[in-house]
């Protein structure tokens, strides 16, 4: 591999510049430093002090987001427990589960003609015929509207395709189990 500057050509320029550095007053040399000087803080300020100062901006603004976003769990948890501390709903008779079933289906588009509704003192015994998805988006409104969940399921294939046969026992909260 072949050196950069030949060892006589980099002794040239060296004596070049110790002649051109000595012609020059000590003013000049002053100044001239001072030049340096205000450079290399230039190349600083611009290399290592302002890519600092930006990603310390940037983990400020994380700083609070994530300060906004625990704000934000603190108040659902509290909420949860608000919401867990309260006092369990009365015991709901099967007509009563008959009558929200009405409402939450009709709300749902569902149509539960031909459907056997057979009310229990604590419960509500179900039987028919629906398009599976519009069973489950139905049992979620009950289980968010009126805490109605199904204690008990059984469902068949019908013979069209995406309907199932259902036979189910509804209840409210841990009635019925």
């Amino acid at each position: 591999m072949k050196p950069l500057m030949e060892g006589a050509r980099w002794r040239q320029l060296r004596c070049g510049y110790a002649r051109w550095r000595t012609g020059l007053s000590r003013r000049e040399r002053v100044l001239l430093l001072a030049m340096a000087l205000l450079m290399a803080a230039a190349a600083a300020l611009e290399g290592a002090w302002l890519p600092l100062n930006a990603a310390l901006a940037q983990r400020r603004a994380q700083m609070a987001q994530l300060e906004n976003d625990a704000w934000r769990m603190q108040a659902m948890h509290d909420e949860l427990q608000q919401l867990q501390r309260r006092a369990p709903l009365p015991a709901a008779a099967g007509s009563l589960l008959a009558q929200q079933l009405h409402l939450a289906a009709r709300e749902q588009g569902v149509s539960l003609q031909g459907w056997m509704l057979t009310p229990e003192p604590r419960a509500l015994a179900v039987q028919g015929v629906v398009d599976f998805d519009q069973w489950l988006g139905l049992l979620a409104r009950l289980q968010n509207q009126y805490a109605i969940s199904a204690r008990q399921m059984r469902l068949q294939a019908d013979a069209v395709a995406g309907r199932v046969r259902v036979q189910a026992r509804l209840a409210r909260g841990k009635e019925g189990v």
